[in-house]
């Protein structure tokens, strides 16, 4: 080394100094390059082995991985690489048409994709099949790959000379800005030249040696093909007696100190003559690819430290890499490039490959995402039993581990890949409750889809207990997106598919790029235009984990939040409303565990004997064992009380399936879809469907019901005593009602036997007449056919509900083991006013004699489970919007402090009633209504039974039936004290402290239109206030309607008095 050191010094630089230095290496490395391609056998790998803890392993579990002959891991003997293992060996259609796609002949590509979807197995895959060069620019956990270009890219940037911002230097001077690009190009081109010569004399030694070999054995390509892919993935193994050196790296530093950018030039053009003229020969053409992997690190360093080729736009250090690798390379197409990455290069790919790539010609430049990701659950298990023993599959164990794995793990190859290691490095010990570590690791939270206490070989494969080699994954966040928008968005398209299983659509524009970086969106394989995807459970589950914890520093858009802001918003393109997926989330919370049902709904018949019982939700998975037969495992996604999430099953909700409605929906009730929720179609069946679990008791074992559930989110409409059919007690203004009309559809709709029929049944139309104009049967044939098609639909949803497993006997549920409810918000749901004396027709209940309870939505447990999620109150203030709008009412709220009992008092001080007396003629109702502190405003029944100085608004409780002991407008006494005693205890307290809501009624509507316009303009103001939580403004105009039709009730009183 001395001698060219002192011949350098005599010598100009150029090639007669560099090649010598290229020689002498050589003639160290060649015999060892010729031994490695004249071995017969294939490259092998350090086998691997099982861990001491697993020994001794059953007989047919050993021999069966031993028949693997897996790789091992560079940096562990008992961690299993499965990149690598029968790389080259797997045919199929999908491979083929992804192959196709990522190597072309006439174009360069872009492979990009979410990290862990295939990429570099595709290319690996490809480079068995085509000569070619492999860099990869950052090593990511794999342990293959040289790191000279890694290593280059940190030489450029740690340079004395280099600027990482010329971009800068462009608005001061000129002349430093073109002096600091052009030295960190000169720079740029001598590392990454030196990586690119490196590589090329090792691969025309090696097919100088692969000439050689042929002429002699006449072997076939793939061989060598493998060999060299095998040399670029473990350079270190190559040089005999020290495994440490990398040969590629080892040769870049045999060029120093004299190596520089004219003489790189001519060697790489030497070299390069001489690669395509002895690939002529091998296999008829010259042309061959140039892989750089893992692009998105050399895409995203030195932003702006580099410019276009026309001087526009600053580019990232790739630009150089690809500018100067296609500038030495022949400009025919001999050299084809494929550059991978992730979402966050998209552009950047684009722009310079466009501006380095094809300065002497505009080549096209293909995109493609196509990685062979699992997206068919045949593909998935086609490769799982690869690497799992059939003698497991066959099993109930093994059959559900495949359905688990395709729920958990679908998606991005990965998932899959690094389970299976894991699995095999346990040696399949347990393989349920390595999932589930697995999924805890990946998601963050602990998976509740199935018992753990129900497999029957707890301790397999091994005789005795042991502990498990865990994973080491990071759980997947979106803490990193610092736009807050984005973020938004991103949680908001986790929470739509939580709750209808419906996956975003696409994600356009570099906010896809950008999540794909992040490793939350990737590119489906089902997707042939290339778009960004947010459709994998664990890591959108993973995402709604993290979102809905108790992390005050992360303020961010929690469940609860979402489903409180879109209360009321109906999508009709996407079936999606608001109100039930509130009920949803609602529904997860207060069935999380056993809860008395008479505490959640209101039955139509307070002595039911379901009223009673306890029950929780569940969500049942049908299995099939091998023999056939069907066998049932119960799963929830559980929220506790504070919202946040506990464990996962799946999503909440499931929404139909527009492509197959009918179908989907009986998918479901057979259990073949995990999610807990179904929200069907439009008239097939009510909003949404659940089953329940009922706790055993002394008298009963444990069992199952439906439970059908309709929503209605309405206003109502007040009850006036002029309407024949109401009742005494129910006739003040002021209370508004689910009206009969709405109220009878809701039943209807709640109802088995009128499942999926747009019209009542023909046998129900010849009984009741009175409803005939509903849906008259028509002579006509197609009318006909298709009313027997719906009732045929019917009829299968009937036979499918009978199925429910364990389900609660008829004398409790009815002959389909079905509870009924009709949930209204604001509006109270009192079936009693529909069979009230002076009803314009006769009230029957549709269910005739299959004996299904009916029930409502207990509005007092509605109001207080979600009080204290923010936002707070949202129901009270979702129904004093709307009661602004039905009554006209201005209000004026503000919580009070030191006050517990859950009661909204309304209070008018004697001075006040007797001034608004006297400066309003007409007799008018005023009233004030106060909320204390911590509580929400959550009914509209009103005491009269009181002064109307003081009168209560409270929420109806079906505890108070009416009918029986007291009409819903007397306030209930729960809590230990009754409401009346504690507006008397609190009204000094109260008066100093509280804001009064009034309600003025004139005695003449104004008729001008300007006293309209204003009128309506303040309506709006107050309503949008007091949806953003806000105190509505006092306006000084006086919102004027018509003097009140007054309650019998009331009169009575004012008489009294």
């Amino acid at each position: 080394m001395a001698t060219h050191a002192a011949d350098s010094s005599s010598t100009p630089l150029g090639v007669s100094n560099l090649a010598p230095r290229i020689s002498d290496f050589m003639m160290h490395a060649e015999p060892h390059i010729k031994e490695f391609v004249d071995i017969p056998a294939y490259p092998s790998y350090l086998p691997w082995s099982p861990a001491d803890r697993f020994q001794p392993l059953q007989p047919n579990i050993e021999k069966f991985l031993n028949d693997l002959n897996l790789p091992a891991s560079s940096d562990n003997p008992h961690k299993p690489d499965l990149l690598l293992h029968d790389l080259g060996s797997q045919a199929s259609e999908a491979l083929s048409g992804s192959l196709s796609s990522v190597f072309q002949q006439n174009s360069h590509t872009m492979l990009v994709n979410v990290s862990g979807s295939g990429k570099t197995r595709i290319v690996l895959e490809g480079l068995l099949r085509h000569w070619g060069l492999y860099f990869v620019c950052e090593e990511e956990g794999t342990g293959i790959g040289s790191k000279d270009l890694s290593e280059a890219l940190a030489n450029v940037t740690g340079d004395s000379k280099f600027t990482e911002d010329v971009q800068s230097l462009r608005f001061l001077s000129s002349s430093e800005f073109n002096d600091a690009l052009r030295v960190n190009r000169e720079i740029a081109a001598l590392r990454f030249n030196e990586v690119l010569l490196a590589r090329l004399v090792v691969f025309n030694q090696f097919l100088k040696c692969v000439e050689h070999h042929r002429g002699q054995q006449n072997s076939p390509l793939s061989i060598y093909l493998r060999k060299w892919l095998y040399l670029q993935l473990h350079p270190r193994l190559i040089l005999q007696g020290n495994e440490s050196k990398d040969l590629f790296r080892s040769l870049i530093k045999s060029f120093e100190p004299i190596s520089e950018k004219q003489s790189l030039k001519q060697e790489i053009e030497c070299v390069c003559r001489s690669v395509r003229e002895k690939l002529v020969r091998l296999t008829g053409q010259p042309n061959f690819y140039v892989v750089i992997d893992e692009a998105q690190v050399a895409a995203s360093s030195c932003l702006d430290a580099f410019m276009s080729y026309k001087m526009l736009t600053p580019q990232p250090i790739l630009q150089e890499i690809v500018y100067q690798w296609t500038t030495l390379l022949p400009k025919k197409p001999t050299a084809r490039f494929i550059v991978t990455g992730t979402g966050v290069s998209l552009r950047d790919l684009e722009e310079t490959v466009a501006s380095s790539a094809f300065k002497y010609s505009p080549h096209a430049i293909a995109v493609t995402s196509d990685t062979g990701a699992f997206d068919s659950q045949e593909n998935q298990k086609a490769y799982i039993k690869r690497y799992v023993p059939p003698e497991i599959l066959a099993t109930d164990m093994g059959g559900k581990l495949l359905d688990r794995m395709w729920y958990w793990l679908c998606g991005r190859h990965r998932l899959t890949a690094s389970f299976l290691s894991c699995l095999i490095e346990n040696c399949f010990y347990k393989p349920h409750q390595l999932l589930d570590i697995f999924i805890g690791r990946q998601g963050a939270f602990p998976p509740q889809d199935y018992d753990a206490t129900s497999m029957p070989d707890i301790n397999y494969s091994l005789s005795s207990a042991t502990c498990h080699i865990l994973p080491d994954f990071q759980p997947i966040t979106i803490e990193r997106i610092s736009d807050a928008c984005l973020r938004d968005s991103v949680l908001e398209a986790v929470y739509e598919y939580i709750l209808t299983s419906k996956a975003e659509s696409s994600i356009l524009g570099l906010d896809g790029s950008t999540l794909m970086q992040l490793g939350i969106a990737r590119v489906p394989s089902y997707d042939m235009m290339n778009s960004v995807h947010m459709d994998e459970p664990l890591i959108l589950l993973s995402i709604l984990k993290w979102a809905n914890n108790p992390h005050p520093v992360r303020n961010c858009l929690s469940l609860y939040r979402h489903v409180a802001g879109g209360l009321d918003a109906h999508r009709i393109a996407g079936s999606s409303n608001g109100f039930e997926h509130y009920s949803v989330h609602y529904l997860a919370i207060v069935f999380s565990d056993y809860i008395a049902l008479d505490q959640v709904f209101d039955f139509r018949t307070a002595s039911h004997p379901l009223a009673g019982r306890r029950a929780k939700l569940v969500a049942l998975k049908a299995y099939t064992r091998p023999d056939g037969s069907v066998y049932y495992e119960e799963g929830i996604t559980k929220i506790s009380p504070e919202g946040h999430i506990i464990g996962c099953a799946s999503s909440l909700g499931r929404r139909y399936d527009r492509k197959d409605p009918k179908g989907d929906f009986k998918r479901w009730l057979r259990f073949e879809h995990s999610e807990p929720f179904y929200l069907p179609e439009n008239l097939a069946a009510a909003d949404i469907m659940f089953v329940l679990k009922l706790e055993e008791t002394n008298d009963s074992p444990a069992s199952y019901i439906w439970v059908v559930f309709r929503c209605k989110l309405r206003p109502g409409t007040p009850a006036l005593p002029e309407e024949p059919h109401n009742i005494p007690g129910y006739t003040d203004p002021r209370v508004l009602y689910l009206d009969n009309a709405t109220l009878t559809e809701a039943i209807d709709m709640t109802t088995p036997r009128l499942f999926s029929l747009h019209t009542s049944d023909d046998d129900r139309l010849n009984e009741n007449e009175s409803r005939s104009s509903r849906a008259k049967p028509s002579n006509n044939q197609t009318q006909q056919a298709a009313e027997q098609k719906r009732r045929e639909q019917r009829n299968e949803v009937l036979t499918a509900m009978e199925q429910l497993p364990g389900r609660a006997p008829p004398e409790i549920a009815g002959i389909y083991s079905c509870l009924r409810v009709v949930s209204s918000w604001p509006a109270i749901c009192d079936f009693s006013r529909l069979e009230a004396p002076g009803c314009k027709s006769v009230w029957e209940d549709p269910d005739r004699n299959d004996g299904h309870p009916l029930a409502s939505l207990n509005r007092d447990t509605f109001v207080n489970c979600t009080r204290t999620l923010r936002p707070t109150n949202a129901l009270s203030h979702y129904e004093m919007s709307k009661r602004t709008y039905a009554l006209q009412e201005v209000h004026t709220i503000r919580p009070s402090s030191g006050m517990q009992e859950a009661a909204l008092h309304l209070q008018v001080t004697e001075s006040q009633e007797s001034q608004r007396q006297a400066s309003q003629p007409g007799r008018e109702v005023d009233y004030g209504i106060e909320l204390d502190d911590g509580t929400s405003r959550h009914s509209q029944d009103i005491d009269t039974s009181i002064p109307s100085s003081s009168l209560v608004v409270r929420t109806v409780s079906r505890q108070q039936a009416p009918f029986t002991a007291s009409p819903p407008s007397i306030a209930s006494t729960s809590g230990g004290s009754t409401t009346a005693q504690s507006v008397h205890n609190s009204e000094s307290r109260s008066t100093a402290k509280s804001q009064k809501l009034r309600a003025s009624q004139s005695s003449k509507a104004s008729q001008t239109g300007k006293k309209r316009t204003t009128k309506r303009v303040e309506k709006e103001m107050v309503v949008s206030e007091t949806r953003k939580g806000k105190q509505p403004q006092a306006f000084a105009t006086p919102i004027s309607r018509p003097p009140p039709r007054r309650s019998a009730r009331i009169t009575t009183q004012e008489q009294k008095q």
